[in-house]
């Protein structure tokens, strides 16, 4: 500590006499606050800020710490069940987090439904709750489910901006904003996962759906497509039942709007069905490869299960003459284990595997004809999870 004393030309005084005593023991440290840090290691788990539904603590630093399930897991969602927390234009002092160094969420309008990835070859998320030292409210709950069978990346353009990802049997999925006007120049994806095999039927109820366009035949503006057919203009109380896409997990709605009038939007409760479900046939897949690198998926891959008395052949054709051997790369491998893999089995240049594979195993095969065929095969029995494979044409 530095006292300053200064004097002027012009006038002086008797001056002063100070006692300067240092006083032992008299440094206040307040204790740290409790420990909030939570780690979640389940598939389902709910989260909440500390001391809910009370008012949560000042100056909380909470880290809630996602471990990857196992490495079919590569995307985690997370649903707001409540929000209520001190509100400020930057969401400078009191806020939650997503990711390291995502978006900051303060206010009582909960978060969307996001989808967050894990990244690279991290095991871990971290989202992050803190506080201040001056006002409190309720906090926040939240849901968290780790989507299995996650990992898989399509090749192909980048498709449009995911506005929400919806796996419950009963969701409600609603524009952004939602009851006030939605953002312009919208251009964005609303996915239903399929929340099980059995499911082959969505309900969609429009509780509210008031999505402008001039001509409300044609959507010609702003609208909410579903599997072709375009929905715009006041559709209040509607009822909508759409079949899932064969073979898919997902269904896809795409929200579009330009930047010329917007309305309150929409408000949709989605309802997967097992109900007028056609009995399973025998199914069949071809596909045919001749790029020196593709993926190899089996069907159904995302729903956690390939369906049953599936017979899928694959065709790998050259990339050129001087290939003469084909290496693959077992990302996901979880086939119905069986003796000399009688029931289901995945069959490759007249070897049949069934069973697990580790994660990144690799396996070679020689690939001396023009072109060579892989077998899939499931019977009316129990399944597994299925396979996710890159497969690479290697030169002599």
């Amino acid at each position: 500590m530095t006292l300053t004393f200064v004097t002027d030309s012009i006038g002086a005084g008797r001056g002063f006499d100070i006692v300067v005593r240092q006083l032992p023991n008299s440094c206040s440290i307040l204790p740290p606050p409790p420990s909030c840090d939570v780690t979640i290691t389940e598939e389902r788990s709910v989260i909440h800020s500390p001391g809910y539904p009370d008012d949560y603590p000042a100056d909380a630093l909470c880290v809630y710490t996602i471990k990857r399930l196992d490495r079919g897991v590569c995307q985690v969602q997370v649903e707001f069940l409540d929000f209520d927390v001190e509100d400020e234009p930057d969401c400078s002092s009191d806020f939650f987090q997503l990711q390291k160094n995502g978006d900051r969420y303060c206010g009582t309008r909960a978060p969307p439904t996001s989808v967050l990835s894990f990244e690279g070859d991290l095991d871990v998320l971290r989202m992050v709750f803190r506080s201040d030292s001056v006002s409190h409210r309720r906090g926040f709950e939240a849901r968290i489910r780790q989507l299995r069978n996650s990992c898989y990346r399509p090749i192909g353009p980048a498709s449009s901006k995911l506005c929400g990802s919806y796996a419950d049997v009963v969701s409600y999925i609603q524009t952004d904003n939602f009851p006030l006007l939605y953002q312009p120049n919208t251009d964005c994806e609303y996915r239903i996962v399929r929340n099980s095999p059995e499911i082959c039927q969505v309900e969609l109820y429009f509780s509210h759906f008031d999505v402008a366009s001039e001509s409300s035949a044609n959507c010609d503006r702003d609208y909410l497509e579903i599997k072709g057919a375009k929905y715009c203009g006041k559709r209040d109380g509607q009822r909508v039942l759409v079949d899932f896409p064969q073979d898919k997990s997902e269904l896809v709605m795409h929200f579009k709007t330009d930047s010329y009038q917007q309305t309150s939007g929409f408000r949709i409760e989605a309802k997967q069905l097992t109900s007028g479900c056609a009995p399973a046939v025998n199914r069949s897949c071809e596909q045919v490869f001749s790029t020196e690198t593709f993926q190899v998926i089996s069907p159904d891959y995302q729903t956690g299960s390939y369906p049953d008395n599936v017979d899928c052949q694959y065709t790998i054709k050259k990339s050129s003459f001087q290939i003469c051997a084909l290496q693959v790369k077992f990302y996901t491998f979880d086939v119905e284990q069986s003796e000399d893999c009688s029931k289901d089995f995945l069959e490759i240049a007249e070897q049949k595997m069934c069973g697990r594979m580790e994660y990144d195993s690799v396996r070679t095969y020689e690939f001396l004809e023009d072109q060579t065929t892989i077998r899939f095969h499931s019977d009316a029995y129990k399944n597994g999870a299925g396979f996710f494979l890159l497969f690479e044409q290697k030169k002599c």
